[in-house]
């Protein structure tokens, strides 16, 4: 085997998951070159395929590259069968049932681990199997706002979902991940794993730096605490666009924005960096609002003029 064919040449994968969370983990590993035959139910499919438009939506399209697709009615104890033969001759099961679907539909982890012992199974869920919420189902925005995700990206003035589907993808790719792990386990002892992973566990751990703030100084993080301390600005401009500035803790940030701006008599630009920032923000300049301004007796000051940058040759191996 060759890298040009993937790092998962030769493993193949039988995923039997609906909308992004079990697609996103089969085609993450597709993407490394994993045969991954997806199982879908007839007359329809996987039910993104027809959302807003078509079999094909752009929805579909997004998260399930690189894959074969067999319809199967798994109600139907033949082509039960039919699924087990392939769960038999695979390295790597994946779904995204609510806990307790999945074996009654004979796909437990229990009966397809004893058909393939060298199987690495993994399960996604919302909340995982055991707990008071594990019969729940979740969603995207369910998942973003119990792990406390949202208040560190949320405006609290214009409270309002943005974006795409970010903890549905997010947890795909932690699924991904802890199936990567489980192939390399199987590697040095033989013998397959059940991997499971929720999404509310996903969005906890992707949002980790609020947590360890919040035992670490006993705050709750908010939305602009991020931004303040690194210094991180979006600008509307005269023209109407949007710029964004991030100047992070380092003076040379700033000094090179302030050459950039060709600013350097401006009695404002030159205090700038004597500004600190501040955790009850008062008075600043427009687009300026987490700063806090600060005396600046300096008198005013021509900078002194920079060498022009030497440029080495560059050499192509």
């Amino acid at each position: 085997m060759t890298f040009s064919q993937g790092p998962l040449s030769g493993i193949r994968i039988v995923e039997q998951g609906t909308f992004i969370t079990g697609p996103c983990c089969g085609m993450m590993l597709a993407d490394l070159g994993a045969d991954v035959i997806k199982i879908e139910t007839p007359g329809g499919g996987d039910p993104y395929r027809a959302y807003q438009t078509g079999i094909y939506s752009a929805h579909f399209q997004a998260y399930n590259r690189n894959k074969r697709s067999i319809a199967l009615d798994l109600k139907s104890d033949a082509e039960r069968q039919v699924r087990d033969r392939l769960v038999g001759q695979a390295d790597v099961f994946i779904q995204n049932f609510r806990p307790g679907a999945a074996e009654r539909l004979g796909a437990g982890h229990e009966r397809l681990l004893g058909l393939n012992p060298r199987l690495v199974y993994t399960s996604i869920s919302g909340f995982g199997a055991t707990g008071p919420y594990a019969g729940r189902p979740t969603y995207d925005s369910v998942a973003q706002a119990l792990s406390g995700f949202l208040s560190v990206v949320t405006d609290p003035d214009q409270p309002r979902f943005l974006g795409p589907a970010l903890a549905d993808a997010i947890t795909g790719i932690y699924a991904a991940y802890g199936t990567l792990g489980a192939l390399v386990a199987r590697g040095r002892t033989g013998k397959g794993a059940h991997v499971e992973v929720s999404m509310m566990e996903a969005m906890a751990h992707f949002a980790i730096e609020p947590f360890t703030a919040l035992f670490a100084l006993g705050k709750a993080p908010g939305p602009n605490d991020r931004p303040r301390l690194a210094q991180a600005h979006i600008l509307r401009t005269r023209d109407d666009r949007m710029v964004v500035i991030h100047l992070s803790s380092l003076d040379k940030f700033w000094d090179e924005l302030v050459e950039a701006f060709d600013h350097g008599s401006s009695t404002l630009m030159r205090c700038m960096p004597r500004w600190r920032l501040s955790p009850a923000p008062g008075p600043a300049p427009s687009g300026w609002r987490s700063w806090t301004p600060a005396t600046c007796p300096l008198p005013p000051q021509t900078p002194s003029p920079r060498p022009p940058p030497t440029r080495k040759p560059r050499r192509w191996s």
